[in-house]
């Protein structure tokens, strides 16, 4: 059952990160990686996934317009999202869901 609640919470975030590409405009990235949390990747459990995105090179207005798309799409999902800023690496946390709604 855990197998399936993962792939399900996979699938939902690389398709709102597929829809927040074409709403922003965005192509591609230079480097966009990644991590699920294994219990290796973050301080706390509540911790999902961290998304890794090389903004060098891209387009700043469309890069925000992507991470506020991004970040929009997954509250409808209720899967939380902290951003943070190193330098050209964007590290985007992707939360547990609050709730798992079923449709």
């Amino acid at each position: 059952m855990k197998n399936v609640i993962v792939e399900s919470i996979s699938n939902i975030i690389f398709c709102r990160l597929k829809e927040a590409l074409n709403l922003s405009g965005l192509k591609k990235f230079n480097s966009l990686e990644f991590f699920y949390n294994n219990g290796k990747i973050g301080v706390e459990e509540k911790v999902f996934g961290i998304l890794e995105v090389n903004g060098k090179g891209v387009d700043k207005l469309k890069l925000g317009m992507f991470l506020q798309a991004f970040s929009l799409l997954l509250e409808k999902d209720n899967i939380p999202i902290i951003i943070e800023k190193r330098g050209e690496i964007y590290s985007i946390s992707v939360c547990k869901p609050a709730k798992i709604i079923k449709k």
